[in-house]
């Protein structure tokens, strides 16, 4: 065995991170209760891009921070009433806040957000947490943890085999299943160690 159980299971789960970050295939939700007086609120940290939020079931549109800043009276930071659309923070993606702040307590914030895949710690672990539309795509696993082996070992005809068909197989899945806008994936003419 030329590469220990550690090395290949930190490959695989690396594997499946660049995967879900380029095709946002998993999505979740999660909610939380308004309290009166409070703006922002903790999402999950496995959140990657958030794609829809309602207030007690009502869209609210996202607001950017340079249109909340462009206020010169500081009236939109300091507004209270009934939220009408939320923003993010460029310092935390796991923090959300609400404009107005909410001056009551109660109504049931829905965040529904792209997430990570948790990572595979056991031979029994499905990959992409599980979800049975991503079983076909198990295999991307193997061809993008190959290629990386191979090149490793200056192998490059064989990686780029292995490199065509991950790119290939990525491309389908981000055109059956995901969400993301997929940035082309050539496989490169030249794979260095």
């Amino acid at each position: 065995q030329r590469y220990s159980d550690t090395i290949l299971d930190a490959f695989i789960n690396e594997a499946q991170r660049v995967i879900v970050n380029d095709t946002w295939a998993i999505s979740t939700s999660t909610t939380a209760t308004l309290v009166a007086d409070t703006t922002y609120y903790t999402l999950p940290s496995n959140l990657i891009k958030i794609w829809r939020v309602t207030l007690d079931s009502a869209n609210l549109p996202e607001l950017d921070l340079k249109q909340l800043d462009a206020d010169s009276g500081n009236a939109v930071w300091s507004s209270t009433g009934t939220p009408a659309a939320f923003f993010l923070e460029w310092s935390s993606t796991t923090v959300i806040g609400l404009q107005p702040y909410p001056v009551s307590a109660g109504s049931t914030l829905k965040v529904f957000f792209y997430q990570l895949a948790t990572d595979l710690s056991s031979d029994s672990a499905i990959p992409f947490n599980g979800d049975i539309r991503l079983y076909s795509y198990h295999d991307l696993l193997v061809y993008h943890v190959s290629y990386r082996l191979l090149v490793i070992e200056n192998r490059i005809q064989e990686a780029q085999v292995y490199l065509q068909l991950y790119a290939a197989g990525l491309q389908t899945m981000a055109l059956n299943v995901a969400h993301k806008p997929l940035r082309e994936i050539a496989p490169s003419k030249e794979l260095k160690p």
